[in-house]
């Protein structure tokens, strides 16, 4: 099965077990990243292909970030005829390279990513009501048309 998906505004041909060099992506080494634009998913040896419309709903390609790396270097040279302008200049595009781990349908759940935690989303929580509370204390605030005289 391969699917096609849409990332830093290049589609991309995936296949389970296969790396790819995409645009840079904010997510360190070894984090497990979905990407949920896929345009078209096709199994070879059923013949079935599913094309979206732009986008298949629920469909994912699951991989992980194995490196992060710059391009080959680019000149970039700019030149102005009988002026005597030249301009001379290299650019390196940052890169990130991804193993792709599964491609799931529409329907089919994703794997659990291992970096995720239920702990921090419950501590946070019981912070934001304590805080709440504490935030605007009854003797700092006197009721409007009486006064201490």
């Amino acid at each position: 099965m391969y699917a096609i998906f849409e990332s830093g505004g290049k589609q991309h041909r995936a296949e389970p077990g296969q790396r790819l060099s995409l645009e840079k992506l904010e997510a360190p080494v070894g984090e497990r990243v979905t990407f949920d634009r896929v345009l078209l998913l096709r199994d070879p040896d059923s013949g079935d292909c599913r094309v979206g419309s732009p986008y298949l709903e629920g469909a994912q390609v699951s991989a992980s970030v194995v490196a992060h790396f710059r391009d080959r270097k680019i000149i970039v040279f700019k030149r102005k005829r009988r002026k005597g302008y030249r301009k001379k200049q290299g650019h390196r595009q940052y890169r990130t390279q991804v193993r792709v781990e599964a491609i799931l349908p529409a329907g089919a759940d994703a794997p659990a990513s291992p970096t995720e935690s239920t702990e921090s989303t419950e501590s946070t929580e019981s912070v934001d009501t304590a805080s709440s509370e504490e935030a605007a204390p009854e003797s700092a605030v006197e009721p409007a048309g009486e006064s201490a005289s």
